[in-house]
């Protein structure tokens, strides 16, 4: 994620500082908006920037363009992906040569386009997606709009469909992003209290920064630093709800699969939309190497300390949890429709033959 132009599966944040101190706050970092305190402690918060700076610089490591052997070509350090742990666990973990090498065929044919060729090969570093910024390079990852992607809209649409009552007392201004920053997208609310949800957090957590950096009286050298001037806290110009594809170095490691969680292993999310699980277990430590994920059985239930996802029923779903979209299942012949991004697999030995792969990445 260091390395993304946009964090947050719809691709909405690029400015690193931005992320990073909203996501503090997300998880119940102290911040003070009452007005029963004098004015000048408004924004003060427990968010530490200097720290979420250490812990960034750790997590993205050194520029993989700047690698201390030229001759050995770019690759990231910092935070790696895990590698699947065939030499630990027992057979059934261990990989299969010949099935990794078909499925190494079918990602180029049908995943490569979006997710990109796989990071530790040149055209992944070669890929016209790598832009320049300050004095290195940001990967800006495919994008796929939610009319074409059809997963769960409800990521995509939350940040710009919602809209936030602020109390004037806080003196949020949406337009102050535009001085900031300089943003290409104007970002002016039509009412000093009324806003789009996306510019009023994306405000509101900017003031939370700046007001740290008043306190703690940061040079304004330094300033320049922890902000990354490079990245801006701006709107993603893109003109649609959207969801990123990004590479897929540890994929085996993140089930349940797709940004809302609703696939349960990988073979699920090979397989045709209409026929994945509705509902299973999560919270468990078992994990199954096969399918890559967790493990289904019919009417299974849940035990202590789990908890069951569900996506509802036809006339019922469940906002939010549509397991829906980025579908193989188009046959010969057929046109391109919502939802569908890729062909039928020709049986479940071609899907495992891609799992095995995708195990390897």
């Amino acid at each position: 994620v260091p390395w993304f132009k946009f964090a947050q599966y719809d691709a909405s944040i690029e400015q690193p500082l931005i992320r990073n101190a909203g996501e503090a706050l997300g998880v119940t970092a102290l911040l003070n908006l009452s007005d029963a305190y004098p004015e000048d402690r408004l924004w003060r918060s427990s968010v530490n920037i200097r720290t979420l700076g250490w812990i960034e610089d750790m997590l993205r490591g050194p520029d993989p363009f700047k690698p201390a052997d030229a001759s050995a070509g770019p690759k990231f350090g910092g935070l790696l992906a895990p590698k699947w742990p065939s030499q630990i666990l027992g057979d059934a973990w261990r990989l299969k040569p010949d099935r990794v090498e078909r499925g190494r065929a079918i990602y180029t044919e049908m995943c490569s386009g979006c997710h990109l060729p796989a990071v530790d090969t040149p055209a992944f570093w070669s890929s016209k997606h790598w832009e320049p910024s300050g004095d290195s390079k940001v990967l800006n990852a495919v994008t796929i709009p939610l009319d074409e992607i059809k997963t769960d809209p409800e990521q995509s649409l939350v940040l710009s469909n919602r809209i936030v009552d602020v109390p004037g007392f806080l003196k949020v201004n949406t337009a102050d992003l535009q001085k900031w920053w300089q943003c290409d997208i104007p970002t002016a609310s039509k009412s000093p209290n009324e806003m789009v949800y996306a510019l009023g957090l994306m405000t509101v957590v900017d003031l939370v920064a700046r007001k740290w950096m008043d306190d703690e009286k940061v040079p304004e050298a330094e300033r320049g630093t922890m902000w990354n001037l490079a990245r801006k806290n701006c709107l993603n110009p893109a003109p649609d709800p959207r969801y990123r594809a990004r590479p897929l170095n540890g994929i085996w490691a993140t089930a349940p699969y797709l940004h809302n969680g609703s696939v349960p292993s990988l073979y699920w999310l090979l397989k045709p939309q209409n026929e994945r699980p509705k509902k299973f277990c999560m919270g468990r430590r078992d994990y199954d190497p096969v399918t890559v994920g967790f493990a289904v059985t019919a009417d299974e239930k849940c035990r202590t300390g789990e908890t069951q996802f569900s996506a509802g029923s036809e006339n019922d779903p469940i906002q939010g949890n549509s397991v829906l979209g980025h579908s193989f299942e188009r046959k010969p012949g057929e046109h391109k429709r919502p939802g569908v991004i890729g062909r039928m697999f020709k049986d479940d030995a071609e899907r495992y033959d891609l799992i095995e792969y995708l195990k390897t990445l």
